[in-house]
C-alpha cells in the first residue's frame, strides 16, 4: 500500500509541476503580447500593465485591484506544487475573479487618471495578452479542482 501511495505522490508532483510550468509559460507569454487598448487607441503590452498596475493600486484603486491577481496566481502555483490542491484552487479562482471583474469594470465602469492635467481614460478593449494572463490561473484552478476531487474519491474508496 505504501508503494502505491508513493507512486501517486510522485505522479501528482510530476503533473503539478507540468501544469505549473505551462501556466507560468502562459503568464510569460501574456507579458509580451498587447493586453489592453485604451480609448486613445494606444495599446499596452502585458509587461507595461504589470509594472504600472502597482501604481494603479495607489491611484486607481478599483482597476488597480486587478493587479492583485498576480500574487494570487503565484501563490496558487506554489500551493499546487506543495500538494495543497484545495488552497491552490481557491487562489487560482480568486486570481481569475479579481483579474476579470476588476479589469472589465475598468472597461465599463471605472475611468483611470491619464495625465497630470486631470484627464481620465477608460479601457476600450482587452487583447490577447489579457486572455493569456487569465488563462494561467484558470489552468491552475481547473487542475487543482480536478485533483482535489480525485483525492476525495480516493479517500472515500470511489476511485
Amino acid at each position: 500500500m505504501n508503494v502505491i501511495l508513493e507512486c501517486m505522490k510522485r505522479d501528482d508532483l510530476y503533473w503539478s509541476l507540468l501544469v505549473s510550468a505551462i501556466a507560468v509559460a502562459l503568464y510569460c507569454a501574456s507579458l509580451v503580447y498587447p493586453a489592453i487598448e485604451w480609448r486613445s487607441a494606444e495599446s499596452w503590452r502585458g509587461y507595461k500593465v504589470l509594472v504600472l498596475g502597482v501604481v494603479a493600486l495607489l491611484f486607481a484603486p478599483p482597476l488597480g485591484g486587478a493587479w492583485l491577481a498576480n500574487p494570487a496566481f503565484f501563490a496558487s502555483c506554489a500551493l499546487l506544487l506543495l500538494g495543497r490542491f484545495r488552497a491552490a484552487f481557491w487562489f487560482g479562482f480568486s486570481a481569475v475573479l479579481l483579474g476579470y471583474t476588476l479589469t472589465m469594470g475598468g472597461k465599463w465602469l471605472f475611468s483611470v487618471p491619464w495625465d497630470e492635467g486631470g484627464a481620465r481614460m477608460n479601457i476600450e478593449q482587452v487583447l490577447l495578452g489579457f486572455w493569456l494572463w487569465l488563462a494561467a490561473p484558470a489552468l491552475v484552478a481547473f487542475y487543482a479542482a480536478a485533483r482535489a476531487m480525485r483525492g476525495v474519491q480516493v479517500l472515500r474508496g470511489d476511485a
